[in-house]
């Protein structure tokens, strides 16, 4: 570099007017979950005013060395190259603390982002499955209720149905009851009759025995039809019914038999003996028998068809009753369903929701965090471009300071006055030799004696040196000391040798 002084280390022009006064305080984007602004410009400032600092500095020093080279023609740069390294070190250290900074600040807002989002996430779950808890609750609780109301729907129905078959068992019972007790009356009157008449039919033995026989048999067959009647309509309700009835049906019928057999026996003995008297009684007797017979049959077929009928009736209950708890049953299922649908539509927009907020969240903290990256980087780089300024500051001042130590070499300062002096010894040997005759005397001076100044002017600007004169010329020409003596004039020291 071969720039002179005055391009170098000028302060008010080219680039260090923007430099010292460059600042970028209040440049940064806006942001809502940002750094607070005024801080961050505070802080700025305050390194720009110490790198503006430093920078004057460096030019204060550079127009000290400056003056320096010109004014003693050498310089020591041991100072300046310390002051350089400091300089350096310390922006190195100031750029690797605001990249330590910056990193810590990111990985924060980083963590801060991750933590948020989980605890989003976090509760979103929770939520949901508090939400699928208690919509299984709810389920399970109306299930247990809906099947609660339908076992005792159930078995209120099944209590009446049994509570009407019961009844319409008791009722067919007692009618069965009633009808063979009707018959085994009817039956021992008749045989009554006919024992107390077999005297009176005996002339109508064979007509009162066919009739009696024919009658008998008819008996038989509609008890027998009435008794299979009751016995096939009680089969339906009950094995049990069914097999009082057919055992004391066929009890009944052995016991006619056994009376009829014995009633004819009788009557075929006594027939001939009252057939004659006892023919009008007889057939009194027998067409009154017939009459309440048949009585009791109607009666018994009334009977059975109210049993027939409130048995039908309790069917009919019966099934209504199963048919709408079986609806019953599946309305509330439907309704249950439905509620499960709804809830878990619910609970899964609701999970939904939250995921989509807590993804909301995340991409703006990564956007946040992506912005913040980028300024930071920002303003690394421009930091690292300061450090880069800086070191080509100092390198500029290094390869100034060689090209001044080239320029002014650690030479003797004395040595061109003193060859001036010996091309003028010649010419100012006479008159130096009269001005020394002329002066007082002087003590000899020793080897090993100090040289000694005399000034007899302070404001004198000027001194001549000159070799001691003593009075023995072989003893000074060997002495190593001289004399100081204040010229008479102001002009430029000189130094003459003894010829």
């Amino acid at each position: 570099m071969t720039n002179t002084a005055d391009e170098e280390y000028t302060e008010d022009t080219g680039l260090n007017l923007f430099d010292d006064r460059a600042s970028a305080a209040g440049s940064f984007p806006h942001a809502m979950l940002g750094y607070d602004r005024p801080t961050v410009d505070n802080y700025v400032r305050d390194i720009e005013q110490q790198v503006s600092t430093l920078r004057q500095l460096t030019r204060h020093l550079r127009a000290e060395v400056a003056a320096a080279q010109r004014e003693h023609g050498d310089s020591d740069f041991t100072r300046l190259g310390s002051h350089a390294t400091q300089m350096l070190r310390a922006a190195e250290a100031q750029a690797s603390d605001l990249i330590s900074k910056a990193a810590t600040e990111a990985e924060r807002i980083k963590e801060e982002g991750r933590r948020v989002a989980a605890d989003l996430r976090a509760a979103a779950q929770t939520e949901a499955d508090d939400i699928r808890v208690e919509t299984l609750s709810n389920l399970r609780d109306m299930r247990e209720q809906l099947d609660t109301e339908i076992s005792q729907a159930r078995e209120a129905t099944q209590r009446d149905c049994q509570a009407s078959i019961e009844a319409a068992k008791t009722q067919a019972k007692g009618l069965i009851d009633e009808a063979s007790h009707n018959s085994a009356l009817a039956k021992s009157q008749a045989i009554m009759t006919a024992r107390q008449l077999s005297e009176q039919a005996a002339r109508d033995a064979e007509e009162t025995r066919a009739k009696a026989r024919s009658e008998s048999d008819e008996l038989l067959r509609n008890a027998k039809a009435e008794s299979d009647k009751l016995l096939h309509d009680a089969r339906t309700e009950s094995d049990k019914l069914l097999h009082n009835a057919k055992a004391e049906s066929e009890r009944l019928l052995n016991h006619a038999k056994t009376e009829s057999d014995e009633l004819l026996r009788k009557a075929r003995a006594e027939a001939d003996e009252i057939k004659q008297t006892s023919h009008d009684e007889a057939q009194a007797q027998i067409g009154s028998a017939n009459a309440e017979a048949k009585a009791v049959a109607e009666k018994v077929a009334a009977l059975m068809a109210d049993a027939n009928e409130q048995h039908a009736k309790a069917t009919a209950e019966v099934a209504e009753a199963g048919s709408q708890a079986g609806k019953i049953r599946a309305d509330a299922m439907a309704a249950a369903e439905s509620l499960r649908a709804n809830a878990a539509t619910e609970a899964e927009s609701q999970i939904a929701a939250s995921h989509r907020q807590a993804t909301m969240m995340k991409d703006r903290l990564e956007e946040q965090f992506a912005w913040r990256k980028e300024q930071l980087e920002r303003e690394i780089a421009v930091l690292l471009q300061r450090k880069d300024s800086i070191i080509a500051q100092m390198a500029n001042l290094r390869q100034m300071a060689l090209d001044a130590t080239n320029e002014y070499p650690n030479a003797d300062p004395f040595a061109a006055v003193a060859a001036e002096a010996e091309s003028a010894q010649d010419e100012d040997s006479d008159s130096n030799q009269q001005w020394l005759s002329q002066a007082p005397e002087q003590p000899v001076g020793q080897p090993n004696e100090p040289t000694t100044v005399i000034r007899t002017d302070q404001d004198a600007s000027a001194t001549a040196v000159i070799p001691e004169v003593t009075g023995d010329k072989d003893e000074s020409a060997g002495a190593n000391t001289t004399a100081i003596i204040p010229a008479e004039s102001a002009e430029p020291t000189k130094v003459i040798k003894k010829g």
